[in-house]
């Protein structure tokens, strides 16, 4: 093969990765904007909620005001702040101790 055929395949392989990874980062944003769309309605919803109901991380997170992570830490760290319940293999908070929560009563 000769050398510049050799560089136009290099060129052509990063073009492709370049493409690959700017299509990822389409993914990542639109993922990002649905979950903060199902977030949304999950807050509008709230108040309406019957008190069994569960709530994910990302939702505890929006009402506390704080990141996922914190919401984690939170849980495991401080004995007032509900924790999670498995359900279905997911980590739900009950809506009920949610709001005793944030109406300043123990959980």
């Amino acid at each position: 093969m000769k050398p510049d055929q050799t560089s136009t395949k290099r060129r052509a392989v990063n073009v492709q990765h370049v493409a690959a990874a700017a299509g990822d980062e389409q993914k990542k944003k639109e993922a990002k904007e649905r979950e903060e769309q199902r977030v949304a309605k999950a807050l509008e919803k709230f108040d309406r909620m019957p008190a069994a109901a569960g709530v994910g991380a990302s939702v505890v997170a929006a009402l506390c005001n704080c990141a996922v992570s914190t919401v984690w830490v939170r849980a495991a760290r401080n004995p007032d702040f509900p924790k999670p319940r498995k359900i279905g293999g997911r980590a739900r908070w009950n809506v009920g101790e949610l709001r005793k929560l944030l109406q300043g009563e123990p959980a």
